[in-house]
């Protein structure tokens, strides 16, 4: 019997009707995206109550009094007064002291551009300590125009155009994430050189409550070097996974291509592990601790069993 007779058996022709007519109909989904802020001055002035419109200082803060996930992007134009390049300096490499700035569009128009990195770049100082973020934030480098991650598997073709650069800032971090499922990408951060200080810190907001930070990245990111990736311009720390208290983040990602699958730093040692395990003895060889389920006391020896005289009839 077919499924329209056996309505009609059932329930009659006007459920049929009713059934038919039914049709299955699109409608418009709400925007879901994250707010993005904009970047579109390198200027600063150190005032969270008062930032400079535009500027890094006012998208962070604007990103925190908006609840939920956002986005801070980089548009800079070509005419801002921290727009730099680095001259030909006639020998490999590049050199600090032949940085000038440009107000070029293109960066193939800059007749004496250094070769060796044919790329300008801007450069943010800020002249005191960031706001915290303490709410979840994507900080997009690559957002900036002419800025792309790398794409090699030996070697590092990556252009970052977005430098944050600490020597002005005083005894100040240059990040600091209390938030949880953040990424920061795409970035130059440096000379964050007083005492104590690091590029990126991310650790607890509050020590004595509240939630641990977790499942934070930093992706494609340049640490304690300039924009070429060949000139050292060190922090005092590089990134620093909590308040070397008691608090330390939970599945921090860092990694180096761009996607987050380089380095994993996890704060706490696995469960499994063992410093004093003796060389060919298993993970599972101590003592399983107090509190445990008696079926997992016998899962463990059994284990233990199998290891030693293998399995019945081998």
């Amino acid at each position: 019997m077919s499924f329209s007779r056996w309505l009609r058996k059932e329930f009659g022709r006007t459920v049929l009707q009713t059934v038919r007519r039914c049709r299955p109909q699109l409608e418009a989904l709400e925007d879901r995206l994250a707010p993005a802020f904009l970047v579109t001055t390198t200027a600063d002035n150190g005032n969270n109550a008062a930032p400079v419109p535009g500027s890094l200082r006012q998208a962070i803060l604007d990103a925190e009094a908006n609840p939920g996930a956002d986005t801070i992007d980089f548009n800079l134009p070509a005419g801002d007064a921290r727009h730099f390049y680095y001259q030909d300096n006639s020998a490999p490499g590049v050199s600090p002291v032949n940085v000038a700035v440009t107000t070029a569009a293109d960066d193939s128009t800059i007749l004496d551009i250094d070769p060796d990195y044919a790329h300008s770049w801007w450069s943010i100082q800020p002249t005191a300590a960031l706001p915290p973020i303490n709410d979840t934030v994507t900080i997009d480098g690559y957002a900036q125009v002419g800025s792309s991650a790398n794409t090699l598997t030996v070697g590092d073709n990556a252009v970052l155009r977005i430098e944050l650069e600490g020597s002005s800032a005083g005894v100040a971090h240059g990040l600091v994430i209390t938030a949880s499922d953040s990424l920061v990408r795409g970035l130059v951060i440096n000379r964050f050189a007083a005492t104590d200080a690091a590029g990126i810190v991310i650790t607890k907001s509050n020590p004595s409550s509240g939630p641990e930070a977790s499942d934070n990245k930093v992706q494609g990111c340049y640490i304690g070097i300039d924009v070429s990736g060949t000139v050292a311009r060190p922090n005092f720390r590089g990134i620093q996974l909590a308040d070397f208290v008691s608090h330390g983040p939970q599945r921090t990602l860092i990694g180096t291509d761009g996607d987050g699958a380089g380095q994993r730093f996890p704060w706490r040692r696995p469960r499994h592990s063992n410093r004093r395990r003796p060389p060919g003895q298993p993970y599972w060889h101590r003592r399983p601790r107090r509190g445990r389920c008696r079926r997992a006391q016998r899962h463990l020896r059994q284990s233990r069993r199998r290891h030693l005289h293998g399995k019945p009839g081998d």
